[in-house]
């Protein structure tokens, strides 16, 4: 939608690393890299730049200027809890 739409801003609300997650919880973690088809172990934090990294790499392909607004869950696994 962004890409189609174009809007001035886009809210994502998370939990983008659920702590619930069957493989977060097990730290079950593997991302195939393309170019190789190899898998590769990433921690939590590795795991949340490839999430941002793909959503940059899209965004700037359509050149879409969107300003893009994370807000984190109180169930995130790799932040801080944002709420009491």
């Amino acid at each position: 939608m962004a890409k189609r739409d174009k809007p001035h801003t886009i809210v994502l609300m998370g939990p983008f690393l659920d702590g619930n997650n069957e493989d977060i919880a097990r730290a079950d973690i593997c991302y195939q890299d393309p170019s190789t088809n190899e898998l590769e172990f990433l921690d939590y934090d590795e795991l949340f730049q490839q999430l941002l990294t793909y959503l940059h790499k899209e965004l700037t392909a359509a050149r879409v200027t969107t300003k893009v607004v994370l807000i984190p869950s109180a169930r995130e696994i790799n932040h801080i809890s944002p709420l009491p």
